[in-house]
């Protein structure tokens, strides 16, 4: 998480983009590899914050209003979705998509944000 939520230079909010886009775009960039892989894996990290997401694909990723946990909430309600609608359309396929929750360690997570 960043200590504060603004939007970087492709005008879209920074945690957003690090914890959804970008797997996003490399996970469906790599969409027909995946297919054509047998027993092919796409593995999302997710987290019990998502709980906290509220996802608006007409604001969500330019919005720099929510608190910090709540917009980490949302990246993480994204990547659950995302990863059910994947599993979906590789339904025809032997590759499997999956999303979870990694449990609570001890870091300094969070550490910087107030």
């Amino acid at each position: 998480m960043f200590p504060k939520s603004v939007l970087g230079p492709d005008g879209y909010e920074r945690t957003f983009t690090l914890n959804h886009l970008a797997p996003f775009m490399l996970t469906t960039t790599l969409l027909p590899l995946i297919r054509a892989t047998p027993g092919a894996r796409v593995v999302m990290t997710s987290s019990s914050m998502e709980s906290m997401g509220r996802l608006d694909p007409q604001s969500t990723p330019t919005d720099t209003n929510q608190s910090v946990p709540r917009t980490y909430g949302t990246t993480k309600l994204a990547n659950i979705l995302f990863t059910k609608e994947l599993q979906r359309r590789l339904a025809d396929t032997s590759a499997k998509a999956n999303c979870f929750h990694p449990g609570t360690v001890a870091s300094q997570f969070g550490a910087l944000n107030p």
